[in-house]
């Protein structure tokens, strides 16, 4: 029983030492220059209708795909036009 065992580790201990060499280094982007900036979400967005959602992940998504109509100042709490031509 005890050979077995022996042997069963010493097996384990074998691959698990020579699955990590190898050819990380040699793996290259396949976009190389691509200014492109890629985000993990853990989920997909429920709605992309900003009326509709309601998560965490579909408001973040749509803060980066739509653009708002105004902006508040924090210093001195006036409102800064964006898209919008007047507040009336």
């Amino acid at each position: 029983m005890t050979n077995i065992r022996i042997v069963f580790i010493s097996l384990m201990a074998a691959l698990f030492f020579s699955a990590c060499g190898g050819e990380l280094d040699k793996v290259e982007s396949k976009k190389v220059g691509d200014n492109t900036v890629v985000i993990h979400e853990l989920g997909d967005p429920d709605y992309l209708n900003p009326v509709t959602s309601g998560s965490a992940g579909a408001t973040y998504v749509q803060t980066n795909i739509f653009q708002s109509l105004i902006e508040i100042d924090f210093k001195s709490l006036e409102f800064i036009k964006l898209i919008l031509y007047s507040l009336e």
